[in-house]
């Protein structure tokens, strides 16, 4: 009904989501992860908070076979420019749980090549597969109409990439880690 369509936000008109995530450089597991429509402090303290917290609950609730336990203070933190990170309150809230927070160069995605490339991973092997996607280029988007596709809401879509985080990413031999996967890496290192 017309109702069910804008009470899932599709209402014809076309809006952009971004992705508020943390990921260990140390053994490669995403530590916060947050599908945002508006980018903002709250998405950005949100995301610091997921860090800290054991997320064994998001696991189980999407049927996960592995838990997502992986949590602690981190002592640094670097992000890109977006406005959630430069504000006052989650530069405040770092201060106030001790955490450096480093912020990286404008337009040089490089700066942040561990996240970088976790977001190219989720894109060729999770991403590629639901239709509707978009692309990150209109040449490789080439005649597909990703608007005519779309058949996921974005209940659906977080269950999906959460699913496919804990159960197959943090599974996955990792090249960066000697061949171990992120969850090997982390179970080590907190042993």
């Amino acid at each position: 009904t017309q109702d069910e369509l804008e009470s899932l936000g599709l209402n014809g008109k076309t809006e952009r989501w971004w992705v508020s995530a943390a990921i260990d450089c140390r053994t490669k597991c995403i530590l916060g992860f947050n599908l945002v429509h508006d980018p903002n402090r709250f998405s950005s303290i949100k995301t610091l908070d997921m860090v800290m917290t054991d997320k064994g609950l998001w696991a189980d609730a999407v049927g996960s076979l592995s838990g997502w336990p992986m949590c602690g203070r981190p002592e640094t933190v670097v992000t890109d420019l977006g406005r959630a990170y430069l504000s006052e309150k989650f530069t405040g809230a770092c201060a106030d749980l001790g955490i450096t927070h480093l912020r990286t160069i404008g337009g040089l995605p490089a700066m942040r090549g561990t996240i970088e490339r976790f977001f190219n991973t989720a894109a060729m092997n999770l991403l590629q597969r639901l239709n509707g996607r978009t692309f990150s280029s209109i040449l490789k988007k080439g005649t597909y109409k990703p608007e005519e596709q779309a058949c996921l809401g974005i209940q659906d879509l977080c269950f999906a990439l959460t699913r496919w985080l804990v159960d197959v990413y943090h599974n996955t031999p990792h090249g960066g880690l000697g061949g171990l996967t992120p969850l090997m890496q982390w179970e080590a290192d907190m042993a």
